[in-house]
């Protein structure tokens, strides 16, 4: 099916998200880190969608986002996970390109609909 490339420091959150994409016969790409992101994306262009924390290890997701911008990578959907969002960041993260925001834990009937809505 889909190959989608995750990128979080949180253990759990990522065991949850790529238990459900594996169930669902999608190909998870792990990694904890923008730089790698980056790299992942430069040997990789059949990426279809990727999922990212705000905080991704080694940089904020707004720096990683705007370099994806840079590298023209921006027909890829990217979605944001959150501990936590305000108005503010939504506002920011949205403005940049981001198609959707979820708040951790990760609920696997609500990333099912979103793949969905985003993978039609």
């Amino acid at each position: 099916m889909s190959k989608i490339l995750i990128c979080d420091t949180d253990e759990e959150t990522s065991a949850a998200i790529k238990q459900t994409l594996t169930k669902n016969n999608h190909t998870p790409i792990m990694t904890t880190s923008g730089a790698e992101v980056l790299e992942i994306l430069r040997k990789d262009q059949n990426i279809h969608l990727i999922i990212l924390s705000t905080w991704v290890g080694d940089m904020y997701s707004h720096e990683l986002i705007a370099e994806l911008l840079k590298k023209e990578i921006k027909k890829i959907p990217i979605v944001g996970i959150a501990n936590y969002i305000n108005a503010s960041l939504r506002d920011s993260l949205t403005d940049l390109g981001v198609k959707e925001i979820m708040m951790k834990p990760i609920k696997e009937e609500a990333l099912n609909a979103l793949l969905g809505r985003i993978l039609k």
